[in-house]
């Protein structure tokens, strides 16, 4: 709660249910991405992360299914994916990211993907 003040009343609302919370999250992330809001997006993206790199297995999956799998599906949240995600974290999110995609819609991704420069490891 102390990265996503703003967010604390999702947070305290939903308690312990990740998925709960990152649902909420990312509608939050959303509206940050339309307003321009650089500094909460770097906030709720690193909350992801923390998720994704966490050693519980219910928070991985949490942050996949409420979360990731609706990144290159939303406009405002696919147009910044090279600014949030090292080609590592990319690949690692490949299974993720193909998940509401077709093959051909996934190839697309990873072009544009790999046409844009990222953030450092």
């Amino acid at each position: 709660m102390e990265r996503l003040p703003e967010c604390s009343d999702i947070l305290t609302r939903y308690g312990l249910k990740a998925t709960e919370v990152l649902v909420e999250l990312r509608l939050v992330c959303e509206a940050a991405h339309k307003r321009g809001d650089d500094d909460l997006l770097r906030r709720i993206y690193g909350y992801a992360r923390w998720c994704w790199q966490s050693p519980a297995p219910h928070l991985r999956r949490a942050v996949e299914f409420a979360f990731y799998q609706h990144v290159p599906v939303i406009s405002a949240m696919r147009r910044d994916i090279h600014r949030r995600f090292t080609q590592s974290e990319f690949d690692q999110l490949r299974e993720p990211f193909s998940w509401q995609l077709s093959a051909e819609e996934m190839a697309q991704l990873e072009r544009e993907f790999s046409e844009t420069s990222h953030p450092a490891p």
